[in-house]
């Protein structure tokens, strides 16, 4: 005859406490619980002996938590994207918890429905880079913000803030970046200074846009309306770009940029690319001031604000598990200090 499957119940019974303290020991909570140290030693080590492990499912339904963190960002291949999940999973390391990550694919209807998806098969909390609708073309999903707020689950929303989210959010100083940038691309001699942008309805790109009109303002440069070029499509083919700078180019000397400023990475290339081919210098790119950072083995040439992003991503996760240990906590706003230009 087959030995019986120790139990929870077997454990508690054997050892003469109640099946809740057992429950507690195994599932991390000792200590938290108040429970006698030596008590839950004695837990700890006669379900060792027996080789017993708690039923995974069980326990999440005895304690209403998975130890399963949800992600959802727009595109998990973006190089700054993974440096934010390299300072998450430090901190999920720390707490035994588990990544379940998504993208959203800069799409607001995959957003929803991943954020739904994620919920319906259980998670403890979620962090949130959030996608944004381009100005020219909003979807008709509902305000993440409201969305969010339905939930009624700790979350933090990472280097962005959704329109009227007033929750939990870790973002870097924008706006303070990107005058320095501008500022420094001025002090090298810069007198008439573009703006290269997607025209999207992000906080970020926002506060980039307005550091720059910040600079000219404080400088005292003129801020001409052609010289902001903004698009409304992420599409490596169009030719939206090259359009817009070769219009800029053929205008005369005393009216053309001299300097350019691109609010993200992968678009300062292809700007700095499209100008070294359009420009009249020939192969001599005009000064470029960007956001992102080359990698170590390359240098462009261009002016870089270099992002914190796995400090961002680990003081959201920090914060996560703060507002999950304490439902009452109060909802705090972190704006990481401005990074070396």
């Amino acid at each position: 005859m087959s030995k019986a499957k120790p139990t929870m119940k077997s454990i508690a019974e054997e050892l003469g406490v109640s099946r809740s303290t057992v429950s507690f020991v195994l599932g991390g909570e000792a200590e938290r619980r108040r429970i006698n140290s030596e008590t839950a030693q004695r837990i700890l080590q006669r379900a060792k002996e027996l080789g017993f492990r708690p039923n995974y499912f069980a326990q999440a339904l005895n304690n209403r938590k998975t130890g399963a963190i949800g992600l959802v960002f727009p595109d998990v291949h973006e190089i700054y994207m993974s440096q934010m999940l390299r300072g998450i999973d430090e901190v999920f390391a720390d707490h035994d918890a588990t990544m379940v990550l998504s993208s959203s694919r800069m799409d607001r209807v995959l957003e929803k429905r991943n954020i739904e998806s994620l919920l319906y098969r259980g998670i403890d909390g979620l962090i949130i880079v959030p996608c944004a609708d381009f100005n020219s073309r909003p979807t008709e999903v509902p305000e993440l913000a409201i969305l969010l707020k339905e939930k009624h689950i700790p979350v933090v929303c990472a280097d962005r803030i959704p329109n009227g989210w007033l929750g939990n959010s870790v973002v870097q100083d924008d706006r303070t970046n990107a005058q320095l940038a501008v500022e420094l691309l001025i002090d090298q001699g810069a007198e008439r200074v573009a703006c290269v942008s997607f025209d999207l309805n992000a906080s970020s790109i926002r506060g980039r846009i307005a550091g720059y009109q910040d600079a000219l303002k404080t400088r005292r440069r003129s801020a001409d309306p052609r010289w902001l070029v903004l698009l409304d499509r992420v599409d490596a083919k169009s030719q939206d770009l090259s359009d817009r700078l070769k219009a800029l180019l053929s205008l005369p000397v005393n009216e053309r940029p001299d300097a350019w400023f691109v609010t993200t990475e992968g678009l300062s290339y292809r700007t700095r690319d499209l100008l070294l081919r359009q420009s009249p210098l020939g192969n001599h790119p005009l000064p470029i001031a960007r956001f992102g950072a080359d990698p170590s083995h390359y240098s462009s040439g261009m002016i870089s604000v270099y992002q914190p992003h796995v400090e961002i991503g680990r003081l959201s996760a920090e914060l996560l598990f703060k507002q999950m240990h304490d439902q009452n906590l109060c909802s705090t706003q972190i704006v990481v200090a401005s990074s070396k230009v």
